[in-house]
């Protein structure tokens, strides 16, 4: 993952724990409100980290290894982690880390009433609930960016609707599903598209490895073995995801390779052989409680335990509403197996040491192993990318070996765009949208006088 401080002149690792920051003499604050255009100083970023890092704040746990942060002059600072963290730079680099003009804090003691002041490439000139309006700053220090002269973003929640204003050139971009594109190319052959894969979001599967009969880790390979994450995404998903760990790793590279996840899986006989090893009693049952994000995970539910069916086990499915699913199920463990949503972490450390720590507070399946947690915490010291990438890749076949987590669906994101957006390159990873600013636009063939 290349990292780019977009304030800085320079950066240095002085030490494993302490990193000093050079900002750019010429970044300064959009000419709006109150701050009029001053230069961006260390006070600002200390008072924006310190802001941020608020216990229980949403975005708080971003920063949560450095130990102090100081302005060592107008232009320099200096950070203190707490322990050597692979992610630290990932993290201030986070679309959620924002730094934020103290002027437009003090005036209203938030930020949620405005003024709204950045040192970026775009100024918000207004906003509603529906629509984000915004003009290129005049005064961006990245001279010749951004491209566009203005950038209006429309809050569509409706799909059909979207759907119809990108077809009839309301639109230039869309962020359609599968189907939408689908059928949107299939009426105009010259819409571009990409899609992306979206490590750490996606159908998570979880099983509680303290609920008979799946305390038994025979019984829990076995459950595995009975299901086929390949045809359900053909099936329920038209393909449109992959399998994986559930690891929400800097690149894709980092994630097992299918053929390296495929033997866990799809192996009916072996989870027959499985389960008569394990002698499980006649009463055994198995409940999947599924939560109702849509209809397509209720339909791999229901076909997970059709499938457990198939090899001897007698599976139920419950639905829940996606409260009871995230505070009853997710967080709150009570559950035998559990199908639904992956909730948002930030980063790889984030999933790990949450989810899969011995100590995760979000560690409901209740499995951990004194390997496990010492893989974990290596990972998160390891600032050598390789070294770091095979500690992740041993890590994640310890945690598919331990059969009690994984992403059975794990997502594929699609944007569609006219030909006449030149140089669309997505890459909406932690919030990034820094994409949008080498955007421009041709003349649009079909819309004469459309820009």
């Amino acid at each position: 993952t290349l990292i780019e401080c977009d304030l800085c002149a320079s950066w240095k690792q002085t030490g494993p724990t302490t990193y000093r920051v050079e900002l750019r003499p010429d970044a300064r604050w959009q000419n709006v409100s109150t701050v009029q255009s001053r230069p961006v100083t260390a006070d600002d970023v200390v008072f924006s980290y310190l802001r941020q890092a608020t216990p229980g704040w949403p975005n708080a746990g971003l920063l949560r290894s450095i130990a102090t942060i100081e302005p060592v002059s107008k232009t320099t600072l200096e950070f203190t982690l707490r322990a050597p963290d692979a992610e630290f730079l990932e993290n201030l680099a986070d679309g959620h880390s924002k730094i934020v003009a103290p002027e437009a804090v003090e005036k209203s003691g938030d930020l949620l009433r405005g003024p709204t002041v950045g040192s970026g490439p775009w100024v918000l000139v207004e906003n509603t609930p529906d629509r984000f309006e915004y003009l290129a700053n005049p005064d961006y220090y990245e001279e010749g960016l951004p491209y566009l002269d203005g950038l209006t973003v429309r809050v569509i929640p409706d799909a059909a609707t979207r759907l119809a204003a990108f077809l009839t050139g309301l639109l230039d971009v869309d962020q359609p599903s599968y189907e939408d594109l689908t059928r949107a190319v299939g009426r105009h052959s010259e819409i571009e598209w990409t899609a992306l894969r979206t490590p750490g979001a996606g159908l998570e599967v979880a099983l509680n490895t303290a609920r008979p009969p799946l305390d038994s880790h025979d019984v829990r390979r076995a459950v595995l073995k009975a299901w086929d994450p390949r045809r359900y995404i053909d099936e329920v998903w038209d393909g449109q995801a992959f399998v994986s760990t559930g690891a929400a790793t800097p690149e894709l590279s980092w994630l097992l390779p299918k053929e390296e996840m495929a033997p866990y899986f799809a192996d009916a006989a072996g989870a027959k052989r499985l389960l008569e090893q394990a002698a499980l009693s006649a009463d055994a049952v198995v409940e999947l409680t599924v939560g109702e994000f849509g209809d397509r995970y209720v339909e791999q539910a229901q076909a997970m335990a059709a499938d457990l069916k198939a090899v001897g086990l007698d599976a139920s499915v419950k639905r829940v509403s996606t409260r009871v699913y995230s505070d009853d199920a997710w967080f709150g463990g009570d559950y035998q197996i559990l199908v639904g949503a992956q909730p948002p972490v930030a980063g790889l450390n984030d999933w790990l040491t949450q989810v899969h720590h011995s100590e995760g507070k979000w560690n409901t399946t209740g499995y951990s192993t004194l390997e496990l947690d010492g893989l974990i915490e290596a990972q998160a010291r390891e600032t050598d990318p390789a070294a770091r990438k095979d500690l992740v890749r041993r890590l994640q076949h310890h945690i598919m070996g331990g059969a009690h987590r994984f992403n059975a669906a794990t997502s594929i994101s699609h944007w569609a765009w006219w030909p006449h957006v030149r140089g669309f390159a997505p890459n909406p990873a932690r919030g990034e949208n820094w994409f949008l600013t080498q955007v421009w636009l041709t003349e649009r063939q079909d819309f004469p006088g459309r820009r």
